[in-house]
C-alpha cells in the first residue's frame, strides 16, 4: 500500500531523517516542502516531520516548532497535510538555520495507540464484534490466515461419538462416528452410523449432536442408507439435542440390521 497522508501507523526514521529547508522555504498553509534531501525519511508510511529554526549556537528559536503530517514525493520533496499536528503554521524563509527532521512525535504515538484500541481491548484481546460482512473486503479471508486449531474455520474438523437409539424399542448393538466444525455460530457435522444388530428398534432412529443447539426445529440432517436399500435419509431435531431420522421418501424406520447410514447437517448453537 502506498503511503498516504491519511495513515494511521506511521514510521520514524532510523537515523532521525535530518535535513535543511532551503530557500524559499515555506509558507502558511503549503501543501508540499522543498528540502535538501530525502534520504532516510520513511517511505512505506507517512510520517511526523518537523521543522525549526535554529541560532548560531545550535539552539531552538522559540516559538519556531511545527509538526506535520508527510509522505516522501520525490528525493527533494515532501507533501504534506497543511494543518499542523502540533505548533503553528508559519512562514519559514528557510536556509542553513531551518532544520527539517524526523522526531519520535508524541502525535505520532497517540494515533498509534487510538488505531488500535478501535480493534483490540487494553487486555490485547480482539474486538469481536468488528468482525463482521460490512468491513471484510472480498477475498481477505483466506484458509491461509485463518486459525489451523481443530474444529477452526482453517484448521480439521473435531470428531465426536453420536450416541444412537431408536424412538421405540432399542437397538441390540451399533457403530457411530461423526465430526463438526464451528464457524461463528453455526456447527456442521457429518455422521457415519452401521446398524450392526437392530434389535427391536422402531419409529424412528435418533443420534446425538455434538453441541447444544439454540432452538427445536431447525436443526436439519440429510442422507443416505448405501449398504442395503439406498434411499435418501432425512432428519431434524424434536428436542434434547437429538435428530430424529427416517426414510425420506415414506418416513419409515431407515435402521434395519446391516443397514449403513452417512449423512451432514448445520444448526444454529446456543
Amino acid at each position: 500500500m502506498t503511503a498516504n497522508l491519511t495513515d494511521n501507523f506511521l514510521q520514524v526514521a532510523a537515523d532521525g531523517g535530518a535535513t535543511i529547508l532551503p530557500a524559499p522555504g515555506k509558507q502558511i498553509g503549503d501543501t508540499s516542502l522543498l528540502v535538501t534531501s530525502t534520504t532516510g525519511f520513511p517511505t512505506a508510511t507517512a510520517f511526523i516531520v518537523a521543522i525549526r529554526q535554529v541560532d548560531a549556537s545550535g539552539n531552538e528559536v522559540a516559538g519556531t516548532y511545527t509538526e506535520w503530517i508527510a509522505t516522501v514525493s520525490t528525493s527533494t520533496s515532501l507533501a504534506i497535510n497543511p494543518a499542523p499536528v502540533i505548533g503553528t503554521d508559519q512562514v519559514y524563509s528557510g536556509g542553513s538555520t531551518y532544520q527539517v527532521y524526523v522526531p519520535v512525535s508524541s502525535y505520532g504515538y497517540n494515533k498509534l495507540i487510538n488505531t488500535l484500541l478501535t480493534t483490540y481491548n487494553q487486555d490485547g484481546t480482539f474486538k469481536t464484534s468488528l468482525v463482521t460482512n460490512s468491513v471484510l473486503a472480498p477475498n481477505s479471508v483466506t484458509n491461509s490466515k485463518l486459525s489451523t486449531a481443530a474444529g477452526e474455520i482453517g484448521g480439521a474438523s473435531t470428531a465426536y461419538t453420536p450416541t444412537v437409539i431408536a424412538q421405540t424399542g432399542s437397538i441390540t448393538s451399533y457403530t457411530s462416528s461423526g465430526n463438526y466444525s464451528v464457524i461463528g455460530k453455526l456447527c456442521f457435522y457429518s455422521v457415519v452410523i452401521g446398524i450392526t444388530d437392530a434389535g427391536t428398534g422402531a419409529t424412528a432412529l435418533k443420534f446425538t449432536i455434538p453441541l447444544t443447539a439454540a432452538r427445536i426445529g431447525c436443526e436439519c440432517f440429510v442422507g443416505k442408507e448405501s449398504a442395503s436399500t439406498g434411499k435418501g435419509v432425512a432428519g431434524v431435531n424434536h428436542g434434547s439435542n437429538i435428530i430424529y431420522m427416517t426414510f425420506s421418501n415414506d418416513n419409515t424406520y431407515p435402521g434395519g440390521g446391516g443397514n449403513l447410514i452417512s449423512g451432514n447437517g448445520f444448526y444454529e448453537i446456543a
